[in-house]
């Protein structure tokens, strides 16, 4: 079995997949940005249905990111440390990718899938795929006047910024997933363990796109 650790976004979530991608088991947090705490009780709960099913534990396959720098480290860290103490590989999932598969999975009508994760303000990660597997890049982008699709009906949405783009397009699309959740990661996770595509325990790092920036508490505003 994979576990897969998704913790880029709102809400920190896990699953357990098969070597086909199948998932067997999957369950997220339910209080907004709590991944120091809710994320280790859901590992250990999925640890536990592992063991309880007399399951092996293959591989631990973790968001690469980006999305939220803390959200990343929490998930990365903890990722690793288990792939330490168990000797097992490590497997680092584009989630952008994965996200969008999982859509076009799901509805055969789409066309074009956006898979966008929430930045700063109106600034999103985005990547746009399409059904000809284009090979895009995951890209920080403003939202204002980039999306200019005419046929909604043939247009996806996945992620945790639908709402921004709702406020910048005439029609509601057909599909809107909210996302990341590590269920959607599971395809992608079984395709890296199948070809070997294992990341360096040691030296892995989340993918950022950007450089992280500190603010100032709020506390601390004059």
């Amino acid at each position: 079995m994979i576990l897969i650790i998704e913790s880029s976004a709102d809400f920190p979530s896990v699953a357990i997949c098969d070597l086909q991608g199948i998932v067997q088991f999957e369950k997220k947090a339910d209080v907004f940005q709590s991944h120091s705490e809710q994320l280790p009780v859901l590992v250990k709960i999925a640890l536990d249905w592992i063991t309880d099913q007399s399951f092996d534990l293959l591989a631990i396959g973790v968001n690469q990111g980006p999305g939220s720098y803390t959200g990343l480290r929490i998930g990365v860290s903890l990722a690793k440390g288990l792939c330490y103490a168990k000797n097992i590989p490590l497997l680092a999932i584009d989630a952008f990718e994965a996200m969008g598969q999982y859509l076009f999975s799901q509805h055969s009508e789409l066309k074009i899938v956006y898979a966008m994760i929430d930045a700063r303000r109106d600034e999103v990660f985005m990547k746009r795929l399409n059904t000809s597997n284009s090979f895009a890049k995951v890209e920080a982008k403003i939202l204002d006047n980039l999306i200019s699709e005419e046929n909604w009906e043939e247009v996806g949405f996945v992620g945790n910024s639908n709402e921004k783009a709702l406020r910048i397009i005439e029609k509601e699309p057909r599909v809107m997933l909210f996302g990341p959740f590590a269920n959607q990661l599971c395809i992608e996770a079984s395709k890296l363990f199948q070809n070997n595509q294992f990341q360096n325990v040691a030296y892995f790092e989340p993918f950022y796109l950007k450089d992280f920036v500190p603010g100032i508490s709020k506390k601390f505003a004059v």
